[in-house]
């Protein structure tokens, strides 16, 4: 085919289920080097795009701070979806449930949080986290409900980590088969851009991240 490449790529995914796209590899600390051609892509169309890094292998999850597997990223070769209880993200969770149902029906959905500022009192951060954890963890199982339903097969598995959302979604995201972040449909002043948390999970996860774009 003949034309610029984002524009016939995006062309042709308008009537596809899903784009899927290569990445040149850096290892596995810088993640993916993210070209002009798919970032250009990829904010072109609404269709469900995959980045794919060469020779990708679900691994065992990340080591936390006490020497265990990071509880977030225990499950190796499951789908990860990050949330955002405040948007509307039914085309996101659609598509992740479905892949986790044809993966074989594991889940991991994914919440991050921050808490108000205290200054430097852990005692006050502590007692905020534990008051406001039931009502995310709330947020959180109701955006998923019907989900539940519609994919009774799945397996879900949901956590609510505080911290930053890129930072935490990454780590979660360790050792998964797929990683699933969406992305909305808006056009700033200098052309349509990727949000930063989408922008973020594809430079640095090692497992290929799928962008579904949503209203």
């Amino acid at each position: 085919m003949t034309g610029r490449p984002a524009a016939v790529l995006a062309r042709e995914a308008a009537g596809a289920d899903l784009m899927v796209l290569g990445s040149r590899g850096l290892g596995s600390v810088r993640g993916f080097l993210l070209g002009s051609v798919a970032l250009a892509t990829i904010v072109r169309t609404g269709r469900p795009v995959v980045l794919v890094r060469p020779e990708h292998r679900p691994g065992p999850g990340i080591r936390g701070e006490s020497g265990a597997a990071d509880d977030h990223a225990a499950a190796a070769g499951s789908v990860v979806v990050g949330v955002d209880v405040r948007e509307t993200c039914d085309a996101t969770l659609d598509f992740a449930f479905g892949e986790a149902a044809l993966r074989g029906g594991r889940l991991r959905a994914v919440h991050c949080w921050s808490l108000p500022p205290f200054g430097r009192d852990a005692l006050a951060l502590d007692m905020a986290r534990r008051e406001m954890l039931p009502d995310i963890a709330r947020g959180l199982r109701n955006v998923l409900a019907p989900w539940r339903q519609k994919y009774p097969s799945v397996e879900v598995a949901e956590f609510t980590p505080v911290g930053g959302v890129s930072d935490r979604l990454l780590r979660s995201a360790a050792g998964a088969a797929l990683v699933v972040v969406g992305r909305r449909m808006r056009t700033a002043r200098a052309g349509a851009r990727l949000g930063p948390v989408a922008h973020a999970v594809i430079r640095h996860c090692t497992a290929p991240v799928a962008v579904v774009a949503h209203d």
